[in-house]
């Protein structure tokens, strides 16, 4: 009997032994000056240029993928190569539609492919080159920019659920440098993954206290002037909704543009042609810039700035005078309609600031109201931006200027600050309007 249990016994810890095998081995396995140890799984993270675009396709054939890599400091090197050689099992490497090296972010306990981040394609089209030649085989090469980066890295390994056991993963390699950043060698790059980085993160923490999942996945088209058009910013409230839900933006704002059509403009001395006349007219825009067979959920139809300081006649409420600033919104509405028939058209008005024109003593603040009276008239509801109780925006008040706008003169152009204190109000405002127009199509 206790034969039988010791034989019994010493069979189980054999079994046990040759299972935990494998496992020792790769615990065993000595790592190379500054190579890490790092977990390989089958499947392909894919760029945008794949058919399923910007993912993580687990267990897909022939790729291999990181786990999390976290890159404590800024100016950490790593590398790593694909050995391309006949007795590999693959001599292809990644294309364009792999995300070679790609930045990841937790959220709720996952790890998500950051959107605002930068990610690296197989045969990469920016300044420099990720990649280096050499043998039969590719190797690459980052730099972290900044603290606390997080990187998955993806390349055609051969992997298939046939071979996995044995297969030779690439080896990659860390160490701490003062070299600059990968991103650093191209500003413009940088800069633009820094501005979606602050576009991300609005959208995270502005009025993290409302979501409404009816925005989800939207396409919303905007048409205005530098309300929505401003470089010197680089974004504003509707690029911040876009990226908390998901939507797809399409700005067809142009900075300095006004709502109608004037080439000969009003002054004290009468009618003088081309004088500080409309530019870039949006009335005109509508056919030649906006696509004819868009789907658009949301149109934000903004203006009225640019038409009151360049002079713009006010005219009449049933005018479809594009010369005139009532008749050019008429006309555009009727355009949105006619192109966009299933659409929300949503309007906006200027700010609300005390200005006076000389050439016919009407204000900006007429202006703005002239918008809210034409959109009423078309049966389109309109932001009302000169409420001031509303938008919280105080655009004749110095210390407003000095702290949310371009600069302490700007009576326009709210700043980055300015756009992201601003985009709650936007927020709810638009989701009432949408979800109004919801229940009244049902």
């Amino acid at each position: 009997m206790m034969k039988h249990t010791i034989l019994k016994r010493l069979a189980c810890f054999v079994l046990v032994s040759v299972m935990l095998l494998p496992l020792l081995a790769s615990c065993t396995e000595k790592l190379e000056e500054n190579q890490i140890a790092l977990a390989w799984h089958q499947g392909v993270i894919t760029s945008g240029s794949h058919k399923t675009p910007n993912a993580l396709m687990d267990g897909e054939e022939l790729y291999s993928y990181s786990d999390v890599i976290h890159l404590e400091k800024a100016g950490t090197k790593l590398t790593f190569r694909d050995d391309n050689s006949d007795g590999m099992p693959d001599t292809e490497r990644a294309g364009k539609d792999v995300y070679v090296i790609s930045h990841w972010v937790e959220k709720n306990g996952e790890w998500v492919l950051e959107s605002a981040g930068d990610h690296y394609t197989g045969s990469d089209n920016l300044d420099w080159r990720l990649e280096s030649f050499g043998g039969d085989g590719v190797g690459y090469t980052y730099v972290s920019t900044y603290d606390n980066e997080y990187i998955r890295l993806c390349y055609r390994s051969g992997q298939t659920a046939d071979n996995t056991r044995k297969f030779p993963f690439a080896k990659v390699y860390v160490t701490a440098t003062d070299e600059p950043g990968t991103l650093t060698r191209i500003p413009a790059e940088q800069k633009a993954v820094e501005l979606r980085r602050t576009v991300a993160n609005a959208a995270a923490t502005a009025n993290s206290d409302f979501y409404d999942k009816g925005l989800e996945g939207l396409t919303v088209y905007c048409l205005g002037d530098s309300y929505f058009d401003d470089p010197a910013v680089g974004f504003n409230w509707a690029d911040i909704l876009a990226a908390k839900y998901g939507m797809t933006l399409k700005n067809y704002g142009v900075s300095g543009s006004t709502i109608a059509n004037n080439t000969t403009i009003q002054s004290a001395g009468g009618m003088q042609p081309g004088a500080t006349k409309g530019t870039n007219p949006m009335c005109l825009r509508i056919a030649a810039k906006m696509p004819q067979n868009g789907k658009p959920d949301i149109i934000l139809f903004d203006g009225g700035r640019n038409d009151f300081s360049k002079e713009i006649p006010m005219g009449t409420t049933e005018s479809m005078d594009e010369s005139t600033f009532r008749g050019a919104i008429n006309s555009c509405i009727a355009q949105l309609k006619e192109r966009y028939p299933d659409a929300l058209i949503i309007g906006i008005t200027c700010w609300s600031v005390t200005r006076t024109r000389s050439i016919d003593g009407l204000t900006q603040r007429e202006f703005g109201q002239a918008m809210i009276e034409q959109c009423a008239y078309n049966g389109i509801p309109c932001i009302d931006q000169i409420d001031e109780d509303f938008t919280d925006v105080h655009m004749d008040q110095a210390w407003f200027r000095e702290r949310y706008c371009k600069s302490p003169t700007d009576i326009s152009h709210l700043n980055a600050a300015g756009q992201i204190r601003y985009f709650p109000k936007m927020e709810k405002v638009v989701s009432e309007m949408y979800a109004a127009y919801l229940s009244s199509k049902s």
